[in-house]
């Protein structure tokens, strides 16, 4: 894959099927009674597009056979999930200082969010098993060496933040 393609990959991950898409999707069901699959989905095409994307592109550019970009692609979906089920749950428990803006707008703006769904507990245990189950997808596909431990790290900081 040259140069192009990988560009295509970005912009689809960007366009009106990933984050675009999700964010449009998101606008519209504001104020409506929060559904797994509805979250989901909105989900999987926000922040789960772009960061399954650009795990994609890297893989792609390792050299990595079509399976592995695959399975690498999944382990960053589910990193994305983690993160925006991270992001929900600042919503609620963030101070503006550290998150950067102001607390509690999801609620206010009816956003369907995990939290809403299903409660800051429940909501807190899905992003920490999707973290997990990211990572350990990730970890199971790199060698282990120093900068797969420090890629790892990073990675881990998607769903484990403050801010």
């Amino acid at each position: 894959m040259h140069g192009a393609a990988l560009v295509g990959l970005l912009a689809e991950a960007a366009g009106p099927a990933g984050m675009v898409g999700g964010q449009q999707e998101d606008m519209e069901n504001e104020g409506r009674r929060p559904g797994r699959e509805i979250i989901e989905r909105i989900h999987d095409r926000k922040t789960a597009a772009l960061i399954a994307c650009a795990m994609a592109m890297g893989a792609e550019m390792a050299g990595c056979s079509r399976r592995r970009r695959s399975e690498v692609e999944t382990a960053g979906r589910r990193l994305g999930r983690a993160f925006q089920a991270a992001d929900d749950l600042l919503d609620v428990r963030g101070e503006a200082a550290e998150i950067g803006k102001t607390p509690g707008k999801d609620v206010t703006a009816g956003k369907l969010t995990w939290v809403a769904f299903e409660g800051l507990e429940k909501a807190s245990l899905r992003a920490e098993k999707l973290g997990r189950e990211g990572v350990s997808d990730l970890r199971r596909l790199l060698p282990d060496n120093r900068a797969s431990a420090r890629l790892l790290e990073l990675v881990t900081r998607l769903w484990v933040r403050t801010h």
